[in-house]
């Protein structure tokens, strides 16, 4: 024991350590192999404490070398990591084992190479495994765990579920992925939704169950296609469906078949010796036949019946305009307006102030023109009880103190060089443009209001004057 000792520490001496400073590694790792093959001192200051089993380990500090307890114990039959009590051949507890080569298995064919016991699915299962063989090329017969779905099918086939954990391809459900397409009753849909029903049952059935006061009644509509005819059939219950509507066809001609009512508000044929009438019906259920002459052109949209082009007339074969109405007696156009609160009877809509809303002509002139801005051109009288005019100027400021009133040597001076009255326009200018009326009148008006002015003064100088001439005439009295 003391020969031991004495060679462990002269590993501490400086002539040792000259020694292994001038060999090469490869040598010192042999030779500290060879200095520990046999254990050091194993006393009370450089053992840890007693753990069975446990695996020491050499530690280096403090200028000496001790041993310490490793993570590895060694009960002669199982080695364990992390583990006091391993219970397999190397059993590793508290963390994972990881490996940049492989796992490699030599058990014989027939026992699993890998066992999981844990009940959490493998989520991440996605690498190559056991001998280069990928997880999907293990047979899910024997290999299963909780949760997992098996089942078998054929291609294009739609899968249902057939018990609690399985599923089964369905023989009458088929998908074209590549086309987008569903079949049903057949595995070769031509159409988004193609079904193919056989023995003459409704490919379509639509249900609703409603209730009365003391039953419960289930009303169907079935649509078939029985023999090449397309069948609308109705159901009450279980009873025997009877067909409300067919259609079924010829070689040119489709055929409408209907059990029962036909309500239509217009009909229009296509061909035939009738093509292009249009049938309508009225509020009496009278039916009004149209010459297709009449009704070429025109489109029926829903309620609107409308026309792109040509132009129509009533009561004349005279086209003038896009809609020509000649009466002799009656009235031409009746508009009526009967609502109660504010509307219209008429509205023309102008884009522009040269178009003529509204005009009438008599005799090749058009006496009388609405234009779009509202002007309204008379080439004749008016004749009304009342006509009300809008202004917007009046004046009142004429009786203003303020007021410019001239003087009349400047208003006999303005006359002399223009030859009429300042403020209202020259003869020339009113036959060319006319006059406004609430214009002039306001003119007038001011007119009128600076006479009043001249008469009030002229009747102050006249009450001057006749009482001066009163005082002369006391003054002259004997």
């Amino acid at each position: 024991m003391k020969k031991r000792k004495h060679h462990f520490d002269r590993l501490h001496s400086k002539k040792f350590k000259r020694f292994i400073s001038k060999i090469k590694p490869t040598v010192i790792g042999a030779l500290c192999c060879i200095l520990w093959a046999v254990p050091p001192d194993i006393s009370a200051q450089n053992v840890p404490p007693h753990y069975p089993n446990a695996v020491l380990k050499l530690y280096y500090g403090n200028g000496r070398y001790t041993y310490g307890v490793s993570q590895l114990y060694d009960d002669s039959i199982n080695v364990g990591c992390g583990t006091i009590t391993p219970t397999e051949k190397f059993d590793v507890v508290g963390g994972n084992i990881r490996t940049t080569g492989k796992l490699i298995s030599l058990i014989p064919t027939g026992t699993a190479p890998l066992s999981v016991s844990s009940s959490t699915l493998i989520s991440n299962l996605n690498s190559d495994m056991v001998d280069d063989l990928h997880a999907s090329a293990f047979s899910l017969s024997t290999h299963t765990h909780a949760g997992m779905v098996t089942g078998a099918g054929t291609a294009t086939q739609l899968a249902f579920w057939n018990g609690p954990s399985s599923l089964t391809g369905s023989t009458e459900l088929f998908w074209d992925n590549a086309s987008s397409r569903l079949g049903i009753g057949t595995s070769v849909p031509s159409a988004q939704l193609h079904i193919a029903s056989t023995n003459a049952q409704a490919a379509l059935k639509l249900t609703e169950t409603f209730s009365f006061t003391n039953s419960t009644t289930t009303k169907s509509w079935n649509i078939a296609n029985n023999m090449g005819i397309l069948r609308f059939e109705i159901q009450t219950g279980n009873s025997t469906p009877y067909a409300a509507m067919t259609i079924q066809s010829t070689a040119t001609n489709a055929i409408v078949n209907v059990n029962g009512q036909v309500n239509i508000k217009r009909l229009q044929f296509t061909s035939g010796f009738t093509a292009n009438y249009l049938l309508a019906t009225t509020s009496t259920g009278l039916v009004i036949s149209k010459d297709p002459a009449l009704v070429t052109g025109w489109t029926v949209s829903g309620n609107n019946v409308y026309k792109t082009n040509g132009a129509a007339a009533v009561g004349t074969t005279l086209m003038e305009g896009q809609m020509n109405i000649a009466s002799s007696a009656q009235p031409a156009l009746v508009i009526g307006a009967n609502q109660s609160g504010p509307g219209y009877a008429l509205l023309t809509k102008a884009s522009n102030s040269q178009i003529k809303a509204f005009a009438v002509e008599s005799g090749g002139t058009e006496n009388f023109i609405l234009w779009g801005n509202g002007y309204m051109q008379v080439d004749n009288k008016i004749r009304a009880k009342e006509v009300e005019v809008c202004v917007d100027v009046w004046h009142d400021d004429v009786f203003r103190n303020d007021y410019p009133l001239w003087t009349l040597q400047q208003i006999d001076e303005y006359i002399s060089a223009n030859g009429h009255l300042p403020g209202i326009p020259q003869e020339s200018e009113v036959l060319k443009e006319g006059i406004s009326l609430g214009k002039m009148n306001a003119a007038l008006l001011e007119k009128v209001e600076e006479l009043t002015l001249y008469v009030i003064a002229l009747n102050k100088t006249n009450i001057d004057l006749q009482a001066q001439i009163s005082e002369l005439k006391t003054a002259s009295k004997p």
